[in-house]
């Protein structure tokens, strides 16, 4: 499925990932969240560094999908950096 389906041009997503780190860090006072991107996930991953969601760097075999395991970028971002 192409990533615009799933975020068109960040509007919906950038919302909804806004949403969610506030309510996590503030409602829920987690100190610090992480997402998760497969590496050819390109335009999801680019979303994410707009959101200020810095990249942490690539677990290589971190995680398994579809009976095989999978590299994943990963990306964090503590409470207290600005929410954006």
């Amino acid at each position: 499925m192409p990533n615009s389906l799933i975020m068109p041009r960040f509007g919906c997503g950038g919302c909804t990932l806004r949403g969610w780190a506030g309510w996590a860090f503030t409602d829920l006072k987690i100190p610090r969240l992480e997402l998760y991107v497969e590496p050819w996930n390109t335009s999801v991953a680019a979303h994410c560094r707009q959101r200020r969601f810095p990249s942490r760097g690539l677990l290589r075999s971190w995680q398994e999908l579809g009976g095989e395991r999978k590299d994943m970028h990963m990306l964090a971002k503590l409470r207290g950096a600005e929410l954006g």
